[in-house]
């Protein structure tokens, strides 16, 4: 299962501090990078989205998909 997770503005410090916490700490295959203004995570356990959310309380983070499913369809406008 691979969880998709966008994350709201944060700097580039927290962007560090928020990779290494992960590499540390975090179970399963993961991965942290930038598009744009837009930081996006992929994580592969809910337990990892848990330890980050609990260390990192007021960073803002929406999961956008989950495991095999296609990510949601953008609205129509």
């Amino acid at each position: 299962m691979t969880l998709n997770i966008a994350v709201g503005r944060i700097s580039k410090k927290t962007m560090s501090d928020l990779d290494e916490y992960m590499r540390a700490f975090c179970p399963g295959e993961l991965s942290a990078f930038w598009v744009g203004d837009q930081v996006f995570l992929e994580l592969a356990s809910v337990e990892a989205l848990a330890l980050i959310r609990a260390q990192f309380p007021e960073i803002d983070m929406r999961v956008l998909n989950e495991g095999d499913a296609p990510p949601p369809a953008p609205s129509a406008i």
